[in-house]
């Protein structure tokens, strides 16, 4: 499995309903910290060691996604020199309800 993906257990999908069941699969989960708009002007002066300012704060919560699907928000953490994300928040698509875990 690469660095970017993750499998979800039988177990994590039948806890509280937060994710469809599913017996086996991998997917790709994907962590959104920002965004920015640029120009393909501004794209093109793009070189090594530009920053590029994004639209969330350093301490806003990130979104995970898989596919177009926003399942979650969470805090970014380092542990053991890795990037983790701690959830906070699980998102039900089907009633636009979030809940905060505790």
């Amino acid at each position: 499995m690469s660095g970017n993906q993750t499998s979800v257990s039988e177990s994590a999908t039948q806890q509280d309903g937060a994710f469809p069941r599913a017996a086996t699969g991998d997917v790709t989960v994907r962590v959104e910290v920002g965004s920015v708009s640029l120009s393909l002007a501004q794209l093109a002066q793009i070189q090594d060691g530009h920053v590029i300012p994004l639209d969330q704060a350093a301490d806003a919560p990130v979104e995970l996604f898989i596919g177009n699907r926003l399942i979650a928000r969470g805090q970014v953490v380092l542990i053991r020199e890795h990037y983790c994300v701690q959830l906070t928040e699980l998102v039900d698509d089907s009633s636009l309800a979030t809940r905060q875990l505790t």
